[in-house]
Formats: C-alpha cells, structure tokens, sequence
C-alpha cells in the first residue's frame, strides 16, 4: 500500500503539471487512502528507533493535502474565471487547511 501511495503521489504531481486538476485531486486523495489503509499513519516516532517510517509517512501525507489544495485551488480559480457562482464547503477547506499545518 505504501508503494502505491507514493506512485499516486507522484502522479498527483504530474497532472497539476499538465493542468488535470481533477485527476491529480483523486491521485492525492487515493495517496492519503492508501498509506491511511497501509497503518503508517498511526504510529507513532517511538515504533521505530529512529522514527524514519513515520516521519516519512507524515510528509508523505503533508505532500498529498498539499497537492490536493494545490488542484482544488487551480479548479476554484477555473470556476471564479467562468463565472460559476457555485457553493464552496468552506469548512472542508479550512479542515484541509488545519490539517496541512499541522505537519
């Protein structure tokens, strides 16, 4: 599950380079998805001498809430341009907001 959250991770990456927003909003959340499935979320610096897989867990988690604001961002930026007048759940995004500072 980790290898795969690293390669959605990495796609993730790559759609926001080519302006798939929506595609690398699913990367990133599939990401969150499979290292959440994966349990390297929830343990803790002390599982591990040197606290390695799970400070690199929790970047990897700072990265995929980073990239999914970064495509959520880009496609309500596309929406304002349009015209859209479409409601925005405010709460989620400061819910991803709070969560990406706390890493």
């Amino acid at each position: 599950n980790q290898a795969k959250a690293m390669l959605h991770l990495n796609r993730s990456l790559v759609n926001l380079k080519l302006g798939r927003l929506e595609a690398a909003k699913w990367d990133a959340d599939r990401s969150i998805d499979h290292y959440r499935a994966s349990g390297a979320v929830s343990r803790s610096q002390d599982d591990n001498e040197d606290g390695s897989d799970s400070i690199s867990s929790d970047l990897v988690i700072c990265k995929a809430l980073f990239r999914k604001g970064q495509a959520i961002m880009g496609i309500v930026q596309i929406e304002i341009k349009k015209g859209k007048k479409e409601y925005w759940d405010v709460s989620r995004v400061q819910k991803m907001t709070s969560q990406a500072s706390k890493c």
